[in-house]
């Protein structure tokens, strides 16, 4: 029996929901809060490549991710089984204004805790990362959840370990663009983060003791200002990718930053091709990542005890 089921049906048995093990499909109650069902006019597809609910009579349907996402609800002894139905259900409404929309994460089948990419599993457990194998969304991919400033989920990203699983990463619908990664890990033992581009980008200076944030989205920065200055960050150095998009990743970035903190550039080797980012640097050569950061550091902190950092034109 696959852990998704397993769950299903101990959820179905603790609210009182009347089913029927039919090997690849559960018969049972209707789902919906407002359907009193008494024939279990209603099913769930258990088919790995194919998960759902649908019932006969008042034509609810829940898909994939919003069964997963009813389980990770959990037995939440203050709402009936009805009430969070009800959440799930509106939280699929296209009238759900985006920034309060709540994100569950997929369920959790075992926790990553392997070298990839250059990157411990001592790191991936710091940040809670998680395998997930039978959901059929986001299955087979590592989930990084992402927590805003008061430790509150707002999005996760699903990324694919097999090139053959594409696309590489998967956000959930109701993305939150005004977090960044890595915020709930600053602990404001330092004033000092690296910004970058993406998630394996930030984890890379983690990795090596330094505090690294992602992030998601260039026209959001100026949002996260206030939240950076509530984690004691004062200075950031600008850690976009070697290509044309990451150098215009900082040049957007300083810009909007500039009036608000201290700004430094990440250096990369002089060599190294336009394709390249911190975690190819982490997973080729550690060592030289390591001189890019002193290097960076150092330049970077003459410039901000002067201030004498020069704007890009």
């Amino acid at each position: 029996m696959s852990q998704f089921k397993e769950a299903l049906i101990t959820y179905l048995e603790a609210n009182d929901i009347k089913f029927s093990d039919k090997e690849t499909k559960l018969l049972c109650q209707c789902l919906s809060p407002t359907h009193e069902d008494n024939n279990m006019s209603a099913f769930i597809k258990l088919d790995e490549a194919d998960e759902y609910f649908h019932c006969s009579s008042c034509k609810l349907s829940m898909n994939s991710v919003q069964l997963h996402n009813l389980i990770s609800l959990g037995f939440d002894v203050n709402m009936s089984w009805k009430a969070q139905i009800d959440r799930i259900l509106k939280q699929s409404e296209p009238t759900l204004k985006k920034e309060s929309a709540q994100v569950f994460l997929p369920i959790k089948e075992a926790m990553f805790d392997k070298l990839y990419r250059g990157i411990s599993a001592e790191t991936f457990e710091k940040i809670g990362a998680y395998h997930t194998f039978k959901e059929a969304y986001y299955g087979r991919r590592i989930i990084i959840p992402i927590y805003n400033y008061k430790n509150e989920l707002r999005s996760f990203e699903a990324i694919s370990t097999n090139a053959k699983i594409q696309p590489k990463v998967l956000r959930p619908k109701s993305i939150d663009t005004t977090n960044l990664f890595g915020f709930e890990h600053l602990l404001g033992e330092s004033d000092s983060a690296f910004l970058t581009e993406g998630t394996f980008s930030a984890l890379s200076f983690w990795e090596l003791g330094y505090q690294s944030i992602f992030n998601m989205g260039i026209a959001t920065i100026k949002d996260k200002i206030k939240t950076l200055h509530l984690k004691g960050v004062k200075n950031i150095i600008l850690a976009g990718d070697a290509d044309s998009a990451g150098k215009q990743f900082n040049k957007e970035c300083y810009h909007q930053l500039k009036h608000n903190f201290n700004v430094a550039f990440f250096q990369f080797p002089y060599n190294s091709p336009e394709k390249c980012d911190s975690n190819d640097l982490l997973k080729s050569e550690r060592e030289i990542l390591q001189e890019c950061i002193d290097k960076s550091l150092s330049k970077g902190l003459i410039k901000i005890k002067y201030n004498k950092i020069q704007e890009i034109n």
